[in-house]
């Protein structure tokens, strides 16, 4: 299991980055970070947000290749968009969506680095 906790700039939110082999076998791990309670283990990615941490957690045992991760990481980085939004007073708004695109972005972005060991 891989994990970073980075701070995100200007909203006052922490994002929490967990890269698991297999969450079953890791769940043990991964709550001593960030307390989860998984009904099943049947998934590629899951997000969950309370107060200001928020998880994005990708579980490789089903991920089959890279082009699936790089959707499952921006797919948990949406739902990260929008529980970040919800909580700091960020109403969508079609005609002006790019506080939501930086930060989608900037999700995404922090996640693959920190999968492929960027600095």
């Amino acid at each position: 299991m891989k994990y970073k906790k980075i701070n995100i700039p200007i909203y006052n939110q922490v994002l929490h980055i967990v890269i698991s082999e297999d969450a079953e076998k890791e769940i043990k791990d991964i709550n001593k970070k960030f307390y989860c309670e998984f009904d099943n283990y049947d998934f590629a990615g899951y997000s969950i947000g309370i107060n200001r941490h928020n998880l994005l957690l990708i579980n490789n045992k089903n991920i089959p290749d890279e082009a699936f991760k790089i959707s499952v990481i921006s797919h948990e980085a949406f739902h990260i968009t929008n529980f970040i939004s919800k909580r700091i007073g960020i109403h969508p708004d079609v005609n002006n969506d790019e506080p939501q695109a930086y930060l989608l972005s900037w999700i995404v972005e922090e996640t693959i680095k920190f999968m492929t060991n960027e600095k």
